[in-house]
């Protein structure tokens, strides 16, 4: 599954992963102690561009992407299989898209959407559906490769972050009871996913490698 001469080089393209996931999961938290009674609840992370301190979940967007693809060119150099591209390929669509969700901010209040909004939600959703897809992918090479445990963490995680960002889009438009909740939603499906390429980034740099 892995190359056997790998450089250094290589294994911090593929730390970056666990930097960048655990960055945009601490800057958030951070942010939303400062967020008025309920926003946390029922706003997503991206309207806190506009609150106190905005501009670091706006450097949060920007870093943690770049990382994220640093760690996807990181896979690409350190698998074998024949996979790799798509794998790594998902990883940098995940990271394209938090880098142009710090570009493009979302829209908040009411009246047309503005096309940076759309960009934005675009760009979302294109996260929430690389991420899984990249999982979706691993989980058979890390069974392959006999990394069980790694295979079992991945399963997992996999329909954490489908079903809460399913309920995030039901609450987007308006469904009950998933309205009353969009933030908290979203933060699940964040947190399962980017902690999943976090653990995922540190078993790669670690782990015994071989053909």
């Amino acid at each position: 599954m892995f190359r056997k001469e790998t450089g250094i080089g290589t294994r911090l393209l593929l730390l970056s992963g666990a930097v960048g996931s655990l960055l945009f999961i601490v800057v958030f938290i951070y942010l939303g102690q400062f967020q008025p009674g309920g926003a946390v609840l029922k706003h997503t992370v991206s309207t806190m561009v506009y609150g106190r301190q905005g501009g670091l979940q706006i450097g949060s967007f920007l870093v943690s992407g770049t990382l994220f693809l640093l760690f996807a060119m990181g896979v690409y150099k350190a698998l074998v299989s024949e996979r790799r591209r798509l794998i790594a390929l998902q990883f940098a669509t995940a990271g394209t898209g938090l880098v142009l969700m710090g570009i493009f901010p979302t829209h908040i209040g009411y009246g047309s959407v503005p096309l940076t909004a759309w960009i934005h939600h675009g760009c979302a959703l294109a996260l929430f559906v690389s991420l899984p897809l990249a999982c979706y992918r691993l989980i058979p090479e890390l069974r392959k490769y006999g990394h069980s445990r790694m295979a079992e963490f991945s399963s997992r995680a996999l329909p954490g972050v489908l079903m809460f960002f399913v309920f995030t889009v039901l609450g987007i438009f308006n469904v009950q009871p998933f309205s009353e909740g969009i933030g908290i939603f979203q933060r699940l499906a964040i947190g399962i996913g980017f902690t999943w390429v976090a653990v995922v980034s540190l078993f790669f740099t670690k782990v015994k490698w071989r053909d």
